[in-house]
């Protein structure tokens, strides 16, 4: 559903019969995955090379260990992507 990169890992967010996020090298060899209790929709690295993820009405933060650090919800809206970019700023 979404990918992003960072130094030399590629990080992938799929959904389906499976939800969780990837870790590979540019190689696209596999170095771990992690699954997820949601379906993600986007993923992005941010500054502190923690890990964002979108889904539904919610934005997660995950460590790049699968570990879940936080999340923010608004049930008004539903979240489909998350830019790296913007991250930069928190």
């Amino acid at each position: 559903t979404g990918i992003d990169a960072a130094a030399d890992r590629l990080y992938a967010s799929y959904a389906g019969v499976f939800n969780g996020f990837t870790i590979r090298d540019f190689n696209l060899d596999q170095i771990d995955f992690f699954d997820l209790p949601f379906a993600p929709t986007g993923i992005a690295v941010g500054p502190s090379n923690n890990l964002f993820l979108t889904g539904g009405d919610s934005i997660y933060e995950y460590s790049v260990t699968g570990d879940f650090i936080r999340s923010a919800r608004s049930p008004f809206v539903n979240y489909t992507a998350v830019d790296h970019q913007a991250l930069g700023a928190i």
